[in-house]
């Protein structure tokens, strides 16, 4: 596997759960940020992972140390944000999709795509295995504490996921085949900052976890119907 190229932009997050800060820097054996094929612009990389590599294809592999999490819990105690992320800008109406591979073996090991503001205010849509030890589609929408809804059970070690936004409208999507999609989630979440959006690995229990993404595809729109998308409908810019 082979990373296409390095840029010299660099990004921060704080680092679960306490005050320190880590970047890409932290761990010379990776990039700050990479460059796939498959999308516009280079993704920064947001906490170090395990391991980071892209196929000329544009196919990413990240890996997440154990313990790592992206939740602010209800309970209003824990903000976790120490999760390997890989994130580019948006400017407007967007939908973004990949096919997600990942064993999961512990709960709550997590492979998602995202859409980022801030520790704050984000959203993601996972690959996840669940309390019931069971690798299931989850949606996570986060203003200020995070909302936590758990979907559909997944019998595969794989699932395509996608997510859309129009304005402040937006959706989340997955698919056992990547051709027929059923909508998981539907909602508003409004910014004044545009999102950057991307992927996400992390092990809250285990030891650490490696995901996939491949088959990805970007488009600068959205669906006519929110509730209801068909990626082969979809303009192409």
């Amino acid at each position: 596997m082979n990373t296409i190229r390095i840029t010299l932009c660099l990004a921060l997050s704080l680092c679960v759960p306490t005050a320190s800060i880590f970047s890409a820097e932290a761990d010379a054996s990776f990039p700050a940020s990479i460059v796939s094929s498959a999308l516009p612009s280079a993704l920064e990389l947001v906490n170090v992972p395990t391991e980071l590599s892209v196929k000329e294809d544009g196919s990413i592999l990240m890996g997440a140390s154990g313990h790592t999490n992206l939740f602010n819990s209800p309970n209003g105690v824990g903000v976790y944000t120490g999760a390997p992320m890989l994130l580019f800008p948006t400017s407007g109406d967007f939908t973004l999709s990949a096919r997600i591979d990942a064993k999961l073996v512990n709960v709550y090991d997590v492979a998602a795509l995202v859409m980022y503001v801030d520790g704050q205010n984000w959203t993601k849509l996972c690959y996840e295995l669940s309390a019931e030890k069971c690798p299931t589609v989850v949606s996570v929408v986060t203003r200020g504490i995070s909302d936590d809804c758990n979907s559909e059970e997944i019998d595969t070690d794989f699932v395509y996921m996608a997510m859309c936004r129009r304005g402040q409208e937006c959706s989340f999507h997955f698919s056992r085949d990547g051709v027929k999609w059923k909508m998981v989630r539907h909602f508003r979440f409004e910014s004044s900052r545009m999102p950057r959006i991307g992927f996400a690995v992390h092990a809250a229990y285990g030891e650490g976890l490696s995901a996939s993404f491949s088959d990805i595809h970007y488009w600068t729109s959205a669906p006519a119907n929110m509730r209801s998308l068909d990626l082969k409908l979809l303009s192409v810019e």
